[in-house]
């Protein structure tokens, strides 16, 4: 994949994680999800697919996601995702950038007082992560990787 095609890919999943953390439309989410999917199948660039009209033929990229692809394309960002990163703590962000699980479970962990990734290496080092109310089992053990692949 070419770099175009992985910011583009990047800034939507992004996207899409911070949505899925502020409840957003579930389904606003899942498009975003399956244009990306969409994007990696196409295994052309994803400039080109823009430039020749072609994403619109991929499946799940509507006329809204195609606007966001060109404004990427053509600025580098989406003033769509600056504007709801806008919105959250730094802390919170830094934990949606970097844990591995979805928005609504990292929704889940500050919902319980874990404002940070700090606080939360502070339950991991404990063993305390079983502790956090509504996680379950899978996303326990991603954070744990996630901590033993950064120790």
């Amino acid at each position: 994949m070419n770099s175009k095609t992985e910011l583009v890919k990047n800034i939507l999943l992004e996207l899409a994680k911070i949505l899925e953390y502020l409840g957003e439309n579930r389904f606003k989410i899942i498009a975003y999800r399956k244009a990306v999917r969409s994007i990696e199948q196409a295994n052309k660039p994803v400039d080109e697919l823009y430039r020749s009209g072609e994403l619109a033929k991929l499946s799940g990229v509507g006329k809204i996601i195609i606007e966001k692809i060109g404004e990427i394309l053509e600025t580098g960002k989406l003033q769509k995702l600056e504007q709801v990163k806008s919105k959250l703590p730094s802390e919170i962000l830094e934990m949606l950038e970097k844990l591995p699980i979805s928005g609504a479970k990292v929704k889940c962990i500050t919902d319980n007082g874990i404002g940070s990734i700090e606080k939360l290496l502070n339950l991991y080092e404990s063993n305390k992560l079983d502790t956090i109310a509504n996680l379950g089992v899978k996303s326990i053990k991603s954070i744990k990787s996630y901590f033993n692949d950064i120790n």
